[in-house]
């Protein structure tokens, strides 16, 4: 008898271990990465039904909208269709329910990012030459991960909202997180590891180390970021807490300033008008400025030379004093070209430093691209020109501005939503 079944296990398909998803970054690095709609699927399982030990070998066409990644001159084309391979295998041998494969395998009319690899297995189709890899070599068109929590501006509620909109109108997954003042739980970051860019409303937070290695980590591999308001003092480390440089190290480094005053609780904002030599820029896509906003604004100059500033705001019935400019920048722009050279010898920098006794400073953490603007009062965001700034800041920062049509974005607020007292 168990050489009876040793024989019939022995034909059945072998089963592909399971994996851990790759991060966002792993993905990037496959030889082959693009944008398409499925337009045919075949499915073909085989296996034995009585030992329910199953394979389904998967053969996917799509028409491709946008070339990501080609290292291996594949043949690939825009506008032209393409054909990978995928599958899934489950055992229920025995009232096991152990699966492996691929995930989130689409259907037909999907629309989705495709990471691939010339590594084909038994497991998938005959005959193709490219493989989808698995686990997670399927992902939406974008995943935005939001970061919320400061107490006054109530982003727990606008920062959902704004995600809820962006979700509805690209197809974008946007996983929120409220970040709580007080004992925040461990690796409430995690979920920026396969994130394409990330965006922070965030006051005063003091966060595990677990956390905040998961910020460093994910900066110092370029993930993009986007910022508003508050984010200027984001982060509350106890005083010789090793992360205690982040308080005022982070804001620097990565948005250019740190929180230095604003003009007053009674006061308000008017947004200027666009200025003619950044109206191109993809984010002021369908923006005018010349609105006012109920913002107290913020003063945030000088900023680093580096940083572009794309919209100017002026205070109205500001609370300061003459010396204090009423004019100020609202939003800006950075963006650095660092090889995948100048991020190793970094990151081996900080392995030496963090061996130290020293506090674990970094000197320069390093997003691929940063948007930041100092707007993010509850009823800002009652303008469209305000939600449409930030969602584009966040299409921008992730290197996707061709998904802002010419008169922006509609940015539609969802009917149930109201904006919020402040605290």
């Amino acid at each position: 008898m168990l050489a009876s079944t040793l024989w019939i296990l022995a034909l059945c398909p072998t089963a592909q271990a399971e994996k851990a998803p790759l991060s966002m970054e792993e993905l990037k690095q496959l030889p082959l990465a693009f944008v398409g709609t499925v337009t045919a699927r075949s499915d073909s399982t085989s296996g034995i039904p009585i030992l329910t030990v199953t394979t389904t070998r998967i053969s996917l066409t799509f028409t491709v909208d946008r070339v990501l990644r080609d290292e291996n001159a594949s043949g690939i084309a825009v506008g032209a269709p393409f054909t990978v391979g995928a599958f899934k295998h489950s055992n229920s041998f025995l009232g096991g329910t152990n699966a492996s494969g691929n995930s989130n395998v689409p259907i037909i009319g999907d629309r989705v990012r495709v990471f691939a690899s010339n590594d084909v297995e038994s497991c998938h189709p005959a005959g193709l030459k490219w493989a989808v890899e698995y686990p997670n070599g399927f992902q939406p068109i974008l995943r935005i991960g939001f970061f919320s929590g400061d107490d006054e501006y109530r982003s727990e509620i606008t920062m959902p909202m704004i995600a809820k909109s962006l979700s509805k109108e690209l197809s974008i997954d946007c996983p929120t997180v409220d970040v709580p003042k007080k004992d925040p739980p461990s690796y409430c970051m995690i979920s920026m590891r396969r994130a394409d860019a990330i965006v922070f409303f965030m006051r005063w937070r003091d966060l595990s180390s677990s956390d905040c290695e998961e910020i460093e980590e994910a900066l110092g591999s370029g993930l993009p970021i986007v910022g508003l308001r508050t984010s200027t003092h984001a982060f509350a480390m106890p005083a010789k807490s090793q992360w205690q440089w982040m308080n005022e190290g982070f804001p620097l480094q990565v948005w250019g300033q740190k929180w230095l005053t604003h003009h007053g609780h009674t006061s308000k904002t008017r947004v200027l008008a666009v200025d003619g030599s950044v109206k191109d820029h993809p984010i002021l896509r369908g923006i005018t400025g010349d609105f006012e906003v109920p913002s107290w604004l913020y003063c945030v100059e000088p900023l680093p030379s580096d940083a572009k500033i794309l919209l100017w705001g002026e205070s109205i019935n500001s609370e300061q004093g003459a010396e204090i400019s009423r004019r100020q920048p609202i939003l800006w722009v950075r963006e650095r070209s660092v090889t995948k050279q100048q991020r190793a010898a970094w990151w081996e920098e900080r392995m030496k430093a963090s061996s130290g006794a020293e506090p674990n400073v970094p000197q320069s953490l390093v997003p691929s691209r940063m948007a930041f603007c100092t707007l993010g009062h509850p009823r800002d965001f009652e303008n469209v020109q305000v939600r449409r700034i930030v969602e584009q800041m966040i299409l921008w920062a992730a290197d996707h501005p061709e998904m802002i049509p010419a008169d922006g974005l509609k940015c539609e607020i969802p009917a149930e939503w109201s904006a919020p007292a402040t605290r």
